[in-house]
């Protein structure tokens, strides 16, 4: 990292990748870069779009102390995309850090599958980047892909109906594949059918991989 750093002095953020460590076992994190891509400037918003597997993970990324300061630190994911707005996202394709995720979910500080209060859930505080949002269309497709992805499962619950219609309604679903075009504008009990039946292919594909 420190090599890192020298090569692209002028970035205001610097990240590797990592290792998931979860029951017992290392599993690479799947980042949405080219496979044959070493170390660079990455866009961002790009990368993370891709897979949403997260690009930059706190445990393996160094920011400058100014710009921290000058950005004023952590509310959420946020601060990564404040500095990738100003300035120039280097990353190594190499896992120098472990991630660890064997923690109990009753224990965890963010639980995958729990409906949280949109005053606590960052998906629907994303106001402050809603110019940014229109205006960068990167941006756009991260944060559209990480709405489908979190308010499927409030959705489902029907919880927080109104916070989440409001929510649905921002998507451009025009830049989102057919099957969650269509996925999206099934009444609700067909969706939570489909819901759980990909569930529990996603299950029966992982068992396999073991």
């Amino acid at each position: 990292m420190k090599q890192l750093i020298e090569q692209f002095p002028n970035a205001g953020l610097w990240a590797s990748s990592y290792y998931i460590v979860k029951n017992g076992r290392n599993r690479l994190a799947t980042i949405g870069v080219e496979k044959d891509f070493r170390q660079g400037i990455i866009n961002y918003f790009q990368v993370y779009a891709r897979t949403l597997c997260m690009p930059v993970w706190t445990g393996a990324a160094i920011v400058p102390k100014e710009i921290f300061e000058k950005e004023h630190g952590f509310k959420h994911f946020d601060l990564w995309v404040r500095i990738a707005m100003k300035y120039p996202v280097v990353f190594l394709n190499e896992p120098l850090a472990y991630y660890h995720q064997d923690v109990e979910q009753k224990n965890r500080g963010v639980v995958e599958e729990k409906i949280y209060e949109p005053a606590t859930h960052f998906i629907f505080n994303l106001q402050f980047l809603e110019q940014a949002e229109n205006e960068n269309s990167d941006l756009k497709q991260l944060l559209d892909n990480l709405r489908v992805y979190t308010l499927e499962r409030y959705r489902l619950k029907k919880a927080y109906t109104e916070e989440v219609r409001k929510e649905i309604d921002k998507i451009s679903f025009k830049n989102q594949p057919l099957k969650v075009r269509s996925f999206y504008h099934l009444p609700v009990p067909i969706f939570r059918f489909f819901y759980f039946l990909r569930k529990k292919m996603s299950k029966f594909k992982n068992k396999l991989r073991k």
